[in-house]
């Protein structure tokens, strides 16, 4: 939960390429196993901050990998 933390603050400080950093990361520990649904929200919460930056190609791709695996 802490990874999609930090996701969601690296994206309200539009620091974009941690941001992604941290939401892959996290996406790699939930397929691994260690799911959780706060972690799962939080994901979400970053994915509607991102909305709004998509025509950037890294927000985009960052955008499309949570849609893909939370959605």
């Amino acid at each position: 939960m802490c990874l999609a933390r930090l996701a969601g603050a690296t994206a309200q400080d539009r620091d974009f390429d941690r941001t992604a950093d941290a939401a892959r990361e996290s996406l790699r520990l939930i397929e691994g196993g260690q799911s959780s649904s706060r972690t799962r929200k939080q994901l979400v919460a970053v994915r509607e901050q991102l909305h709004a930056h998509r025509a950037s190609p890294a927000v985009r791709d960052t955008f499309d990998l949570l849609t893909d695996h939370i959605a």
